[in-house]
């Protein structure tokens, strides 16, 4: 006996395959929503990664670190105007690779809680307000990415500084940008 709504199977097969294409399409939606939303604002920020928590830049000021009068280095001090934080970013010219330099970059604020100090190398998204001890003694990096410190609180004045080293370690050259507030 057959049941009065019965569909035939290639029927069934397609309703199916459209479901499951409608159901990712939803979720991919919904991921691309969440990743998108802010989801700390100023003090709350500090110590987390503005890309896991969706505080695309702004704002950025950059300025070349020069040795000798050969840029090795750039630096970046960005702000998130929906997060209201900033963050530092740093990365070896083609001058700073062939020499073999290395770096590190901070970022750091005094707001109405205490001092927030965020460094790379060092902790990554940990959500303390002060890296320092997480970043102490390691090797600096060398490499060809574009790195990013944790971020800080945006709402006062930041400095974001990068500390360039030579090939034996030895340091080279650093420079340092501040912003004013969230007025950037």
């Amino acid at each position: 006996m057959k049941l009065a709504h019965s569909r035939s199977l290639p029927f069934r097969l397609a309703a199916f395959a459209s479901a499951a294409v409608l159901a990712a399409g939803f979720a991919v939606l919904a991921s691309a929503g969440s990743a998108s939303a802010a989801t700390c604002s100023g003090y709350s920020c500090h110590g987390l990664d503005p890309e896991i928590y969706g505080c695309s830049a702004t704002s950025t000021i950059t300025v070349p670190v020069r040795y000798d009068g050969v840029q090795v280095a750039t630096l970046w001090n960005r702000y998130s105007s929906r997060c209201n934080a900033n963050w530092a970013r740093g990365q070896l010219t083609t001058a700073g690779l062939s020499a073999h330099d290395t770096f590190g970059i901070t970022v750091t604020t005094t707001d109405n809680q205490g001092y927030e100090f965020m460094c790379y190398p060092g902790a990554d998204n940990l959500g303390v307000i002060d890296e320092y001890y997480f970043c102490y003694g390691l090797p600096a990096y060398g490499g060809t990415q574009i790195l990013y410190t944790d971020m800080v609180d945006g709402t006062k004045k930041t400095t974001a500084v990068i500390y360039v080293y030579n090939s034996s370690g030895s340091f080279l050259a650093s420079t340092y940008l501040m912003t004013d507030s969230a007025s950037q």
